[in-house]
């Protein structure tokens, strides 16, 4: 594991110098955890001592694995943005994560903003203020508890009607997702449950997708972040008023998108849309706004048959993550596409109490 390997050796040698990472000549550094008081030598993690956090090592391990994933000019700016948000650590919504110190962090920032480091500085700040007005750790929390349980009227329905899923593992062992709009009611769930709890729940799966992402990092070495996500637009007469529901959905996901680009920058690797019916084409103006400039040149755009899609698909998943209605154009396979979604009636909740 990265957590026991020399991490600190390469971090300092960069043309910013030992000072731009709060390392001192006499080899100390306190940008890790950001408390004056915490500063530690580095030799320290190359003769595996103790006391020293598991987050500290897992910070570390981000900045060495940076250090030889990136150009040197690349590297130079994710320590330039370093230093530009290094009185972030002390904000509330640090006090759980540091966000402010986490390498691959500032580099998703950093590369939101196409290496303008004083704008990325300026996502990251606005980002952090997000999340601290919206309370989103502890609503999170609450919320991740009450999906597992599933139990709670609210998780039933939206259990019932939920439209985000996993596909499996992609070739880099990373979480794949599909999002099926061919089948959700974004605008139903959205008036039964309220915008907030719908944006918490899209939320809460990217939370899971990063972690995993996080810990496959640390453990094989290499620079994970980004993902393979589906969307499934199909019009398969297996839920009805696919446009009304579209036209819904889309004025949901106008509302969301800032705030996921704000929070979760740059987390698309490939997005693949998926059986555009003609319809389609006349959103497609709106849409395409919403979607943002780095990720827009990331997608796929397949046509009604699997043959459009599916060869790029293969490139980034294996078999196994990639179910037969993502294969076949047999109509008894969509039947069986996983979620299912479905029209969410009125006063769904209320009968769900």
């Amino acid at each position: 594991s990265l957590l026991q390997m020399e991490v600190m050796g390469t971090i300092v040698e960069t043309e910013e110098g030992m000072s731009n990472l709060g390392v001192t000549s006499s080899g100390t550094s306190s940008f890790m955890t950001g408390r004056a008081s915490s500063s530690f030598p580095l030799n320290k993690y190359s003769e595996g001592a103790t006391g020293i956090s598991e987050m500290d090592l897992a910070m570390a391990a981000e900045w060495n694995l940076l250090k030889g994933a990136l150009s040197p000019q690349e590297f130079t700016n994710v320590v330039r943005l370093r230093e530009l948000v290094r009185h972030l650590d002390s904000h509330p919504a640090c006090s759980s994560q540091p966000f402010s110190q986490r390498a691959v962090t500032l580099l998703r920032y950093l590369r939101a903003r196409d290496q303008d480091t004083r704008a990325a500085a300026a996502m990251l700040a606005s980002a952090l203020d997000w999340r601290m007005d919206f309370e989103l750790d502890s609503k999170l929390e609450v919320w991740r508890l009450e999906w597992s349980e599933g139990r709670s009227p609210r998780a039933v329905l939206l259990k019932k009607y939920n439209f985000l899923g996993l596909l499996g593992e992609d070739l880099q062992g990373l979480p794949a997702s599909v999002t099926r709009f061919s089948q959700g009611d974004l605008g139903g769930l959205a008036r039964e449950l309220g915008y907030d709890l719908l944006l918490l729940h899209v939320l809460s799966f990217y939370e899971h997708q990063t972690e995993e992402a996080q810990e496959k990092m640390l453990s094989t070495g290499r620079l994970l972040y980004s993902f393979v996500e589906v969307i499934d637009l199909g019009n398969y007469g297996l839920v009805p008023r696919w446009f009304p529901r579209a036209v819904s959905g889309l004025s949901v996901m106008k509302w969301m998108a800032p705030v996921l680009e704000l929070v979760y920058p740059e987390r698309a690797r490939a997005v693949f849309f998926i059986r555009p019916p003609r319809a389609f084409s006349l959103l497609w103006p709106v849409v395409q706004p919403v979607i943002p400039r780095n990720t827009r040149n990331k997608i796929h755009m397949g046509g009604l048959k699997a043959c459009s899609w599916i060869r790029e698909l293969e490139a980034l998943l294996p078999p196994s993550s990639i179910p037969g209605w993502l294969k076949s154009d047999e109509q008894s396979s969509f039947a069986h596409a996983l979620p299912c979604g479905g029209l969410v009636p009125q006063r769904a909740l209320l009968q769900a109490l």
